[in-house]
């Protein structure tokens, strides 16, 4: 029988995802790529975690899985590993050992949800967009995830593909600057240029953004005059024995001005100029019955037994009560998801937080 060691099956998921991204062309190529980076980075996660204690990848710790490390028992231990932690359980495991998953959350949720669209059900790509987050994003964080193991990218990655993954890095990155920096000159060039004094005074009597709970006002990058940033609420969740914990995290959406007119949507353009903008948000604890089984598939709740909860959240739930606010919990988090009913807050009652 032959084995394959962490190690090894991290390097086989690394070359095949890697060689075929860098020459892919068609659809089945690039789904490959997806998978078996995914899959090299939930690997190359447990494998940090591993080596801060082998008990850090099971999704439950007993007493048998304790005893199972001791080389001093004097009773036989019958003991079978439980199953390995989910990708995002490793993100969330990770974190408290490295600031590198909070760096690079919303990286790692977009690959999350590309894959888990490949795996189990349908799914759409832009193909430059997804090349940018597998290599100026992805890989990126593989390198420093590994570096800060005190190993090198070599260990890992095969050493052919390193040299032209960098190349390809570095043009992306330059592309994303060089984009974002032609919005802001057009934008500049059209306040200052185009729009005669009149003008301009006109829009600084009618401006009138329409803010969110989470959306900003912050100096235009371009005529340095009022501009709306808008955010949303990204979550991850990690299921435990008898509650859920849904970690949300503010990251950028978008941002628009009334005065020049300058429009970025892109998320890693946003983060040239604004990254300090995002934040965590405070934890948010949902109890579940104790008859749902502790072994829910990572994709819960579509595939888990209908007894577990239906309010279970990835943001906010999609079938609130219909006559909520009314019935709002006094604990309602002044943080609640955008997708929430467009009515909160304003019509909750008013012992529910802001």
């Amino acid at each position: 029988m032959r084995k394959i060691n962490l190690d090894k099956n991290i390097q086989f998921c690394f070359k095949i995802g890697f060689s075929t991204l860098i020459t892919a062309k068609e659809d089945e190529e690039y789904r490959e790529a997806i998978i078996s980076i995914h899959n090299g980075l939930e690997l190359l996660m447990k494998y940090y975690l591993r080596k801060k204690d082998k008990l850090l990848i099971y999704r439950k710790i007993t007493y048998k899985s304790i005893l199972n490390k001791r080389n001093d028992l004097i009773k036989e231990l019958d003991y079978k590993n439980d199953h390995t932690i989910s990708y995002t359980d490793c993100i969330i495991r990770l974190e408290y050992f490295s600031k590198l998953p909070e760096k690079n959350k919303n990286y790692l949720t977009q690959l999350d949800h590309i894959r888990n669209g490949c795996v189990h059900f349908e799914y759409s790509y832009d193909e430059k967009e997804l090349r940018k987050l597998l290599i100026s994003h992805i890989y990126q964080f593989i390198c420093d995830v590994i570096i800060e193991m005190g190993l090198k990218p070599k260990d890992f990655i095969p050493e052919k593909h390193l040299d032209t993954l960098g190349k390809l890095k570095n043009t992306i990155d330059d592309e994303i600057k060089q984009s974002y920096y032609a919005k802001i000159a057009a934008a500049k060039k059209h306040y200052n240029e185009e729009l005669s004094q009149e003008e301009r005074e006109q829009k600084a009597q009618t401006e009138d953004y329409t803010k969110k709970h989470y959306d900003i006002i912050v100096a235009c990058p371009a005529c340095g005059k009022n501009a709306l940033l808008r955010k949303k609420i990204q979550s991850t969740r990690e299921l435990l024995r008898s509650f859920v914990v849904i970690k949300r995290d503010l990251i950028l959406r978008d941002l628009s001005c009334h005065y020049c007119g300058l429009s970025i949507t892109d998320y890693d353009q946003l983060r040239l100029e604004f990254k300090d903008k995002e934040k965590s948000l405070q934890k948010v604890i949902y109890d579940y019955p104790d008859d749902c089984p502790t072994d829910c598939p990572d994709d819960y709740p579509d595939d888990c037994p209908t007894d577990c909860p239906d309010d279970y959240p990835d943001d906010c739930p999609t079938d609130c009560p219909d006559d909520y606010p009314d019935d709002c919990p006094i604990d309602c988090p002044d943080d609640y998801p955008d997708d929430c009913p467009t009515d909160y807050p304003d019509d909750c009652p008013d012992d529910c937080p802001r």
